[in-house]
This record gives structure tokens, C-alpha cells and sequence, in this order.
């Protein structure tokens, strides 16, 4: 369950007479989107599946292993135990390439 509360400037600031402030795409920008069409939604626990997946590291990112002595390909991956009665969650990844995200 997800609730928004909006204090009433707000609100009207943001969804009355919306329609006046309508602009259509151009042709070339509808095209753009049909060419990288992606999926438009998920529901929360695809989400949170999604965001939890584990992910094989890259070989350049392999790590010693203790005991054998050999660099081993490791995975992460986020996992949540427990669970505040309120939880605030920023759903943003990155993407690390060589020394820049």
C-alpha cells in the first residue's frame, strides 16, 4: 500500500487544469520512444526483486580467497532482514566503469 499526502497548494499546483498545459510530441520524438520502447511499469515487488538480484562481479573486480590463495569471481547482492515500521528507500543504481560512475 503506498499513500501520498499533498498539501492542497500542491495538489493544485500539480493536477488541476492540466489539461491547458498539454503539449503533444512530435512525430520524431514518438519514433525515438517506439525504437526503446522499455517496460512502462512494475509493481513493488518486481521492484524489489529486481533491486535484490544477485549480480556475477566482473573478473577484473575478482577477489583473493583466504585459503586457496586463488582470485575467485564473487557476486553481490542486497538483501533486506528486517524491517522498520517506516522504510524510506532511494531506488537509484549505478554503474561503475574503470575508475568513473
Amino acid at each position: 500500500k503506498l499513500v501520498v499526502e499533498w498539501d492542497k497548494e500542491t495538489k493544485d499546483y500539480l493536477f488541476i487544469n492540466t489539461e491547458e498545459e498539454y503539449i503533444p510530441d512530435a512525430e520524431s520524438v514518438r519514433q525515438q520512444r517506439a525504437l526503446h520502447q522499455q517496460p512502462q511499469s512494475c509493481t513493488l515487488a518486481q521492484c524489489f526483486q529486481l533491486y535484490t538480484k544477485e549480480e556475477q562481479l566482473a573478473p577484473d573486480d575478482a577477489w583473493r580467497c583466504p585459503h586457496c590463495k586463488q582470485l575467485q569471481q564473487g557476486s553481490i547482492s542486497l538483501s533486506l532482514w528486517t524491517l522498520p515500521d517506516v522504510l524510506i528507500i532511494h531506488l537509484k543504481r549505478f554503474r561503475q566503469e574503470g575508475d568513473r560512475r
